[in-house]
This record gives C-alpha cells, structure tokens and sequence, in this order.
C-alpha cells in the first residue's frame, strides 16, 4: 500500500510551499504517513492524501496491526497538539483487512469511491494502432466530444516552461473560484512541482493554452502493494495521477494518451464522491473508461464542534456560490 503522496518527493515538494502546507512525516518499521496540515488556525485540518502507507510483503498479522495502533495514536497526538479539527486518511487502495484497528482507534469510516483507468499495454508503435486502443476505451458520448475538440484545433504538450504553468493556472483558478469550491494552491507550488519533475499537460487551442493537468508519476512495487488493477500486474508498475486538471475532455485524454505511449499501467482519477450521491464529474470518469472502487476515507474528528459549524459555514457558503453570491476570502483558505 504505497503512493506517490506519501513519498519522499511530495514529502519534499510540500516543504517548499512556504507554509501553504505543512508536511509532518510519522513512521514505525512498516508503517509510515505524511500528515498534511492545511487552512487557517481556526480551521485547520489534517489530511493523510492516499492513506497510511504500509510497505511490508507479508500477511496482515498482529504485529503489523500493532504498528498501525502505534502509527494511529502519534497521528493523533500531533492533530492534537497542532490543534486541528479533524484528520482524514482518504484511502487510494483497500484498507478493509485493517478497518477494525482504525475503527478501535476512534476513525470512522466514511464510504467514498475512487475511479482508476487501467491503461492496456500496447506493443505496437504506429500512432493509428495505439489511438484505436484508447479511443476504444470511451463511452459513445465521449468519443463524440474527442472528436469535436481534436476537429475544432485542439491540440496537447508537455510543459516546456514556466511561462506554460503560469498560463495554465489561471484557468484552473477560474475553475475552482467558480464552481469546485474548493482551496487552490498558489500559482508558485505549480511551478515548484512543475521543477521538481512532476509532469504538467497542457491543451493548446490556435496556439494559447486553455486548459491542462498537474500528473505525478509513481513507479510502485507491487510486492509490497496489496491492491492491484488487473489480472497481469508486473511486478513492478507505475500510476498517474489526476491532480489538478481543466479544460475539457482533451486533458483526460492527454493523461491517457501519454500514460500509454510512456508505460505508464493505469491513472488514478482520485475522488469520485460519495455512494448513493448523484456526481458527475464521476459519471464523466467511468465513460473515459474508469472502473469504480470504494475505498473510502477514515476520518477522526478532534473539534467536534468546530467541525459541526464548519460544515454548515461551508454548506451554506456553497449554496450560496451556487447562485452566484462572491466567494468570502476565507473560504478559500
């Protein structure tokens, strides 16, 4: 159970934030976690991005669910002492063999799905052949829009420079001002992660950027990783991820796209909302060919309270955004 959020390198990508968030790493023997504290003092939450990550080859035994014990009560110890509201392990692979030592240690269980695009290993060079496979891949609907955007002029890249990611930021701000809701880092941790290897896409339309994505790549073991996504997983394998992203279908596709031609052996679309809750920026993942998991988030609440009012400030404020009221300065903190 590994991901590249709990790695050494978004380890070291958040401590050059600048305090926009702050990485505290914990680790017994087999297990380890990268707590990211974010938002105001009075707001303050702690979010474990892809869950607890447990590197260990053999079965799930006492000792290792007493290291998760250990692991657990130092994360809350530390949410405690930084004062946050809550921490939240929001899970990339299945955790249910270790749901009842989160459980004993005060996590509820929260349901929530993820979507991973399991990419097919293609031999073949030729362009015609490797698009085929993909573009199979997509619902009727979505082809119909790929189409479109590659008969209007769409075209995508890689990032070539930082005048790329500052043309690309914008529009994902407008995004996320405007209808996510949802806190945004500065435009300058792009540009931090766009240095330190991590892959940017963007989409180009008469020669300006409209839109793009912000894709780790992470090479897995999978000996060490319980949670595979297809009947012929190597021994070694590699994800990307769905970061950030705007503008329309092409950027999706250019995750794919890319992911095929580099090996990379599926795409982890990260959330997808809750069950029972109609969304659809996940009906729009499983069309592009996504399978849907629920791994779910564990979540202890520290404030409950703060939490309680938290909640309903950010309901409200979000219904209120919905009818086009402007976003309070706090709200995006």
């Amino acid at each position: 159970m590994d991901n590249w959020f709990q790695s050494d390198k978004a380890e070291r990508l958040l401590e050059a934030t600048e305090g926009e968030m702050t990485p505290v790493r914990i680790s017994t023997e087999h297990c380890s976690c990268l707590v990211v504290f974010m938002g105001p003092w009075w707001a303050k939450r702690a979010i474990v991005q892809g869950g607890v990550r447990i590197l260990s080859s053999s079965s799930v035994s006492e000792n290792l669910k007493d290291e998760l014990r250990e692991l657990l009560m130092q994360v809350r110890s530390l949410c405690r002492r930084r004062f946050a509201v809550y921490v939240e392990m929001r899970n990339f692979a299945d955790y249910s063999a270790f749901r009842s030592v989160f459980e004993e240690g005060g996590f509820v269980y929260c349901p929530h799905y993820d979507v991973i695009i399991p990419l097919p290993a293609v031999s073949a060079t030729s362009d015609a052949v490797i698009l085929e496979h993909l573009f199979s891949m997509l619902h009727e609907s979505k082809q119909r829009m790929l189409r479109k955007a590659l008969a209007d002029g769409q075209t995508w890249r890689e990032a070539q420079s930082e005048e790329d990611i500052k043309a690309f930021y914008p529009i994902l701000y407008r995004l996320y001002h405007t209808k996510i809701h949802r806190p945004l880092p500065s435009c300058n941790f792009f540009i931090q992660a766009w240095r330190s290897g991590i892959k940017v896409l963007v989409t180009e339309l008469k020669n300006q950027i409209v839109g793009g994505v912000l894709m780790p790549v992470y090479q897995l073991n999978n000996e060490q990783n319980t949670q595979s996504h297809s009947n012929n997983t190597p021994q070694t394998s590699y994800v990307a991820y769905e970061w950030y992203i705007c503008g329309g279908i092409l950027s999706t596709w250019a995750m794919m796209e890319w992911g095929i031609r580099h090996g990379i052996h599926y795409i982890d679309m990260m959330g997808a909302g809750e069950p029972d809750v109609p969304y659809g920026v996940r009906d729009f993942k499983l069309q592009m060919g996504g399978k849907l998991y629920e791994w779910g988030r564990f979540r202890f609440t520290i404030r409950p309270i703060a939490y309680n009012i938290g909640r309903h400030l950010f309901d409200t404020c979000k219904r209120a955004l919905m009818v086009g009221f402007p976003s309070p300065k706090w709200y995006n903190l």
